[in-house]
């Protein structure tokens, strides 16, 4: 299965310019072979805070990955605000090549830093999805780092986590490396989990997706083919 990542430069706050260099980029993706599209967090709005003007939009957005899904013929997952119970989430929905939504998840760590939990509700539920015979199963947290959203101690706080990866997992994404693979920082310091790479041993999946440490982008296997898109 070929997966197109599709990264844009985002128009603040207006849904319909970004629509169209969505679907542009969806098309070439389509033509390449592509049989998912990964969009952005957000990525009709921009990662803004002003959150109930963003959720407005959630219908309008829901619909045009729904249409993006079925005019190309593919797997669609995008990000989007949405009403909550108390206050908006932050959300995403996966689509599948009849329009339908087949996997729903709402945010579960917001981004501290940008003071995201005063204006979005926190989810509490992880999610899996099967596409085309490969099953999937992601993850925000990481081992602590300076004070990043999604920190958790090493040890059994982070062990707790992991031990949640479902044993048929064939695609892993999680935000952080695992130790020994695209690692490395800049100060020459490791930064991978112990505990993420002992139960990626043990369940194998195909391939671990992941950044967070941008310097340590590329592609390494022992086993289980690890691959970091991360910048440089």
């Amino acid at each position: 299965m070929r997966v197109a990542g599709l990264q844009l430069d985002i128009v603040w706050e207006t849904p319909a310019e970004n629509f169209r260099r969505a679907d542009a980029l969806a098309g070439q993706a389509a033509d390449s072979g592509a049989r998912l599209l990964a969009l952005p967090e957000m990525f009709a709005t921009g990662f803004s805070m002003r959150a109930d003007a963003m959720a407005s939009y959630a219908l309008e957005i829901r619909e045009f990955l729904a249409d993006l899904a079925t005019r190309h013929q593919l797997w669609v997952i995008g990000g989007f605000a949405e009403p909550g119970e108390k206050r908006p989430a932050n959300s995403c929905g996966v689509f599948g090549p009849d329009g339908r939504e087949i996997l729903h998840y709402r945010k579960i760590h917001s981004f501290s830093l940008a003071d995201e939990q005063e204006h979005y509700e926190a989810g509490d539920q992880i999610g899996t999805v099967e596409i085309e015979g490969v099953r999937f199963w992601g993850s925000p947290w990481q081992p602590w780092f300076f004070d990043w959203a999604f920190n958790l101690e090493r040890g059994e706080e982070i062990r707790a986590k992991w031990e949640l990866i479902p044993d048929d997992t064939e695609v892993l994404i999680t935000h952080g490396p695992p130790q020994g693979h695209g690692d490395m920082t800049s100060r020459g310091e490791g930064a991978g989990c112990a505990d993420l790479l002992a139960r990626i041993r043990q369940v194998k999946p195909r391939y671990h997706l992941f950044g967070h440490i941008h310097e340590g982008y590329g592609t390494s296997t022992d086993g289980v083919t690890s691959v970091s898109p991360s910048n440089p």
